[in-house]
Order: structure tokens, then C-alpha cells, then sequence
């Protein structure tokens, strides 16, 4: 082992490395938060300008929702017997190419659902809030 004896210019030159070190550390950190800030800024920006933050936005918004109880609960039991189910509640006529609206289950003709969705943005039965892309194609197998 070699034990070395320190003046005063080696400490001071000691303590000079240290700040700069000091420095150099500071102006690391300070870049990298700098950078991380900037990229949640522009995350921030994608969130509000894009579909993605527009979608879960409404989410929150539809979670909050009080959905209407179930029209066949407002029905007396003989009302519902007289129900026919292959009609399209619009139209009154036969169903042609079954499509359900999502936000409230009911099926009408596509015809029907797509044009009256696309001009109200609603569904014509409960009035919830509803869009061309809440419509979902039924596959009947033919008879």
C-alpha cells in the first residue's frame, strides 16, 4: 500500500472535479426531465386530438348512464304473448337481413336501422344515444 500526501492545489483541484461532476449530473437530470415532459405533452396531445381518447372518453360518459329497465318488464304478460318477434319494429313488416342496434339489443331490418340511426342518432325505441358503427349484423341460417 502507497499512502500519497495531498497539498492544497491537489484538493482544490479535488473539489473542482467534484463540481463539475456535480454539474454535469444536474444538467442530466434536468435533460431527461425535460424529455419526459415533453413526451407527455404530445402524449397529451394525442389523447385529446384521436379517436383513442375520444372512445374512452365516451365510455366514462356511457358508464354513467342510467339505462331504462327492459320494455318487456313495462308489459303485461298477455301483451307480451302477442309480440311477433320476426317483425321489425320500424316497418312493422318481415325482417330482411336482421341487424341488432348494441346499445339496446332490439332487431330491425337493416334498411330501416341504418337509415333512421343515421339521420337521429338514436335508437327509436329506448332514445339512447346510437351510431352507424353500434349496428351488428345477424346471421340467420336459412330455414
Amino acid at each position: 500500500m502507497h499512502l500519497v500526501k495531498l497539498t492544497e492545489i491537489d484538493l482544490g483541484e479535488a473539489n473542482r472535479k467534484k463540481s463539475w461532476r456535480l454539474l454535469a449530473i444536474l444538467t442530466t437530470i434536468l435533460t431527461r426531465c425535460i424529455t419526459f415532459g415533453l413526451y407527455f405533452i404530445q402524449f397529451l396531445d394525442f389523447y385529446y386530438n384521436s379517436n383513442i381518447g375520444e372512445n374512452f372518453r365516451m365510455e366514462q360518459r356511457v358508464r354513467n348512464w342510467k339505462y331504462p329497465s327492459a320494455p318487456h318488464k313495462k308489459l303485461r304478460e298477455s301483451s307480451v304473448l302477442l309480440l311477433e318477434t320476426n317483425k321489425c319494429p320500424l316497418c312493422l313488416q318481415q325482417r330482411v337481413n336482421d341487424t341488432a342496434l348494441a346499445v339496446s339489443g332490439y332487431v330491425f331490418c337493416y334498411g330501416c336501422i341504418y337509415s333512421y340511426v343515421e339521420q337521429e342518432m338514436k335508437c327509436p325505441i329506448t332514445n339512447l344515444p346510437a351510431n352507424v358503427d353500434d349496428l351488428i349484423k345477424i346471421f340467420v341460417p336459412p330455414p
